[in-house]
């Protein structure tokens, strides 16, 4: 990993191109809709040469040279284009992608996180705070829960989201996802890791 090249669609203050960094990679890419003065991506980060930032006015990734990158990522953000968007990012990839690349995009799809909604109750957290012991936990939540009521309460339905606003999450689906994936030319190596168990994330490569 030392030698690749990595392109990073959203990453916001800088969390993952972070962690990625600490892989001694060569170079990353990171293409935002927001500046880093406003996402704080260089405070947190560090000043690095091994990192160039593009303001995205696109969807074309035309800042990026093509037939450059090993590997691409995107965590939590493409649940915030709509699909037409993300189709063309991901059909602009394709020309970005070195043979043998490979890349792990997370996209909402509303059937997985309906799935575990209807069994949240399930997950680690609720069960430690039944116990006697977790009584700080259990008031933590509660308060969390107060100022910050949990989508969890809302059934979400494909229609959902779709207003063109920043914080709208919209529905891509794991089907028509890998669909596209694959029509731009990608092979769909896994279509859910299975990391997240609220959003896929689907790992493909290129031949």
């Amino acid at each position: 990993m030392p030698s690749s090249v990595v392109i990073e669609i959203g990453p916001g203050r800088g969390a993952w191109t972070k962690a990625i960094l600490s892989r001694g990679v060569e170079k990353i890419y990171a293409i935002d809709a927001a500046t880093p003065e406003h996402t704080g991506f260089w405070d947190y980060i560090g000043k690095s040469d091994r990192v160039d930032y593009f303001v995205a006015t696109d969807f074309t990734l035309r800042e990026v040279p093509d037939d450059c990158a090993d590997y691409f990522f995107s965590f939590g953000v493409f649940c915030h284009i709509a699909p037409e968007h993300s189709k063309e990012y991901i059909t602009s990839l394709h020309r970005k992608m070195r043979a043998g690349s490979n890349g792990f995009l997370m996209i909402a799809d509303f059937s997985k996180y309906n799935k575990l909604r209807e069994r949240i109750n399930d997950y680690s957290l609720l069960r430690m705070m039944r116990k006697k012991r977790m009584a700080l936990a259990r008031f933590g939540y509660r308060i969390s829960r107060f100022f910050q009521p949990s989508k969890f309460n809302l059934r979400l339905i494909a229609e959902q989201g779709a207003e063109a606003r920043p914080d709208a999450w919209h529905h891509f689906g794991l089907d028509d996802a890998c669909r596209h994936i694959e029509a731009a030319g990608f092979r769909v190596v896994e279509r859910d890791v299975g990391a997240n168990p609220r959003d896929p994330i689907i790992h493909f490569c290129k031949p």
